[in-house]
């Protein structure tokens, strides 16, 4: 409503809309984009496939479920950090990896980051796991990603220290 003749530049609107167009045509009329895929267009496997589309699961300790991971592995050797303690912080730290063809746990790293120490503790623990028996999609080993949640928290006590699962920590 407010603009006006004398203020709206034709001129350049309709060079604008010459050019749209024929980037239009160009693109309708010309060859097809490379990234279509054809019936000649060889099927690649992906070189690392999500957790939940692999048809057989990567084990640990005779469990595909990756909380066993993190009960019998993770927080078994899990050390929260003196400085963490001290500081009062907490929270839960996202990690990345692979499980590759051979079972072993590579390209370890943070997601979702709380506080440095946190997040180093976190990367050491699962860098160090034990080898996994290596998922399997469509009857091949393969590199299969995953993402875990590790959990550092802090209870508070009365006289004002913290302790973690029930124990004190000076």
């Amino acid at each position: 409503g407010r603009d006006s003749f004398d203020i709206v530049e034709f001129d350049e609107m309709e060079r604008e809309l010459e050019y749209v167009y024929s980037f239009t045509q160009t693109l309708c009329n010309g060859r097809k984009p490379l990234f279509r895929i054809t019936e000649n267009t060889p099927a690649r496997e992906p070189s690392v496939v999500a957790w939940s589309d692999v048809d057989t699961k990567p084990v640990f300790m005779n469990s595909a479920d990756p909380s066993a991971f993190m009960r019998h592995w993770v927080y078994e050797y899990l050390r929260y950090p003196e400085y963490a303690v001290q500081n009062g912080i907490q929270g839960s730290v996202l990690v990345d990896f692979i499980v590759d063809e051979t079972g072993r746990v590579t390209d370890v790293h943070v997601s979702r980051s709380v506080h440095e120490a946190l997040d180093a503790e976190a990367v050491r623990v699962i860098e160090a796991s034990p080898k996994w028996r290596p998922g399997r999609h469509r009857g091949k080993k393969v590199k299969v990603a995953m993402t875990v949640a590790v959990e550092f928290r802090l209870q508070r006590r009365s006289d004002g220290s913290f302790g973690i699962n029930g124990m004190i920590i000076n």
